[in-house]
């Protein structure tokens, strides 16, 4: 992507280059918010997950659910890459604005260097999460942490 908007950069201004690239941008949001209105309960592994959106309403990625190995998860990681990602499109107007195509290829590598720790954390603790979510103890404080938190902000309107 940063390579493609270096391209659109070099043919065109780089004020017309971002307008291009926002608009893709937009595009992509747009066809996303139709695939994810459209998904409904399909398949993506056993319990549903993600099969409204993305990479998982695809038939390439439905084939790639649920992930049984890490070469499958490698797969189904690129294609999931191309969801519209606000963060990422705003580091790709930026490097179409850094002055030349290795700026904005070096922009874009060291953004993606960057979220990797922090992405990698995450997929580590949404284990541990979905663990702690079938707990019937945890699942009941969460219920009753939400209802003190609604209690809470309708007594804050009120009072």
């Amino acid at each position: 992507m940063g390579g493609a908007g270096m391209l659109i950069a070099q043919l065109m201004p780089v004020q017309t280059a971002q307008r291009v690239l926002l608009v893709s941008r937009a595009s992509s949001w747009s066809r996303w918010g139709s695939i994810s209105r459209a998904g409904g309960s399909g398949s993506a592994g056993s319990s549903g997950r993600a099969a409204c959106c993305g990479a998982g309403s695809s038939p390439m990625g439905r084939r790639l659910m649920p992930v049984r190995h890490p070469g499958q998860a490698l797969a189904l990681g690129l294609l999931w890459g191309w969801l519209p990602c606000g963060l990422v499109y705003s580091t790709l107007v930026w490097s179409v604005s850094s002055g030349g195509a290795w700026q904005g290829a070096a922009l874009m590598l060291a953004f993606g260097l960057g979220t990797l720790p922090n992405l990698l954390l995450m997929g580590v603790a949404a284990g541990a999460i979905a663990r702690l979510a079938r707990d019937a103890r945890v699942r009941q404080v969460a219920g009753g942490a939400v209802l003190l938190f609604g209690l809470w902000t309708l007594w804050a309107a009120l009072g």
